[in-house]
């Protein structure tokens, strides 16, 4: 009976008798936890909720570390692309990808659009400082919460694999606990700097060089043979959004 109800999960562990139940209890955790602390990280980088939302959640639970290489490549672009006037606190928000509201005051509130912060020059953009309440405090307990969670499980995953004891289910769930402590690590980041950044998109916000790379992020994604059939399927669920920008004068 007890042969039935534990398993080893690697060769080289074999001393290391683990129970089945314990093994699908922590897998599910880390799996629940780490794409719900994903999703909170999404909400304080104002991401809207749409399908492209949906397709990011699904991305950090196929390949967590993502966000790493995301991380990575906007460092990259605000290294490589001049922003005068530029505050650290816009290259941090940038690079951690917060993204800007562009708020029309002839429209609701309900209409109006964000865009990702690196895509609008210094010039354009304000930060305006949030209060510091409860919903504040409680974001912090909860990103600490899940930034200890997931220090220890990565941790954890690090000793197994430095013992040569690492079965594959162990690599998805450290795999998937390393992203999540770069997320959190970031949304502390975030929550910290506590500041909204907002753009009037009656204004023309975008300005030169935004603008043109606007225009032709918008003309690519209408020519499908020249990309990818992802990035064109992503970029036209949001064709609409992209005419609507990209139509402002630059």
């Amino acid at each position: 009976m007890a042969d039935s109800e534990s398993c080893h999960l690697s060769f080289n562990d074999s001393k290391n008798l683990r129970a089945v139940s314990d093994i699908v209890i922590k897998t599910l955790s880390i799996h629940i936890a780490s794409v719900s602390l994903f999703g909170h990280h999404m909400s304080l980088c104002r991401i809207p909720s749409t399908r492209l939302a949906v397709c990011m959640l699904l991305g950090f639970a196929v390949a967590p570390v993502s966000v790493l290489a995301l991380f990575i490549c906007r460092v990259v672009k605000l290294l490589y692309c001049r922003r005068p006037g530029a505050t650290w606190q816009y290259r941090l928000s940038a690079c951690c990808g917060v993204w800007a509201s562009l708020e029309d005051p002839t429209e609701s509130a309900s209409k109006n659009r964000t865009i990702p912060l690196y895509y609008i020059a210094p010039r354009d953009v304000e930060s305006k400082k949030q209060k510091y309440d409860q919903k504040w405090t409680g974001s912090i307990f909860l990103l600490l919460v899940g930034w200890v969670q997931a220090s220890l499980t990565s941790f954890l995953y690090f000793r197994r694999l430095h013992t040569n004891a690492c079965s594959y289910l162990d690599i998805v769930n450290g795999t998937l606990a390393l992203g999540s402590f770069l997320t959190q690590t970031f949304s502390l980041i975030i929550i910290l700097l506590n500041t909204k950044w907002q753009s009037n998109s009656t204004d023309a916000q975008f300005g030169t060089w935004n603008g043109i790379r606007m225009r032709k992020v918008f003309h690519l994604l209408r020519r499908p043979k020249d990309l990818n059939p992802v990035v064109c399927w992503v970029g036209r669920l949001h064709q609409e959004e992209l005419l609507s920008l990209v139509s402002k004068p630059s």
